[in-house]
């Protein structure tokens, strides 16, 4: 009865150490294309931020979150920016009709308030949106350049054929890592 729990025993620890192998071996694809800010592979497929982890070494993955953040703020900062914008001339637009409206047929105005502080608050939004516009700009430019980088340094990485043993940090943590 001993040897019949022992084996097992063995069987489900070899079953468990199997699943264990295959679980952790993970695909890469052969090269990266950055495309609008999205990591795609040459096929088209968006890669989620939870794969490229895994599949980049933890200093590119490091990047590529610093390049990411950059290229959403960036693009966070220009859309308000923009929107802002709009909303400032459509403000002032409405005054400027306000203002027209209330003119007499001399050309006098009729010294209309309500016009003028509807322009006033329409022109209110044009500072801050050029602010965000030009903060926000180059700031994605920036995020942007960083993810073409990171992209160009693992297509660089992935079409060597350098056999490579070391050990050091990966994305499991510390460990020997085995590359060709």
């Amino acid at each position: 009865m001993r040897h019949l729990v022992s084996i097992f025993t063995v069987f489900l620890c070899s079953l468990a150490f199997s699943t264990l192998i295959r679980a952790q071996y993970i695909e890469k694809p052969d090269s990266l294309i950055n495309k609008g800010g999205k990591i795609v592979t040459t096929a088209g497929e968006k890669l989620s931020s939870d794969y490229l982890s895994k599949i980049f070494e933890p200093n590119l993955y490091t990047d590529y979150k610093s390049a990411k953040r950059k290229f959403n703020a960036g693009m966070t900062m220009t859309c308000i920016g923009g929107s802002l914008l709009v909303y400032g001339s459509t403000w002032m637009i409405v005054g400027e009709i306000m203002y027209e409206n209330n003119a007499g047929p001399d050309g006098t105005i009729s010294g209309d308030m309500e016009a003028s502080g509807v322009m006033i608050v329409g022109a209110s939004f044009f500072i801050p949106s050029i602010v965000l516009s030009a903060v926000g700009i180059p700031t994605l430019v920036k995020g942007k350049k960083g993810l073409k980088r990171v992209v160009a340094r693992y297509n660089e990485a992935s079409h060597s054929s350098d056999i490579a043993l070391s050990l050091g940090a990966t994305h499991n943590g510390f460990g020997l890592k085995y590359s060709f």
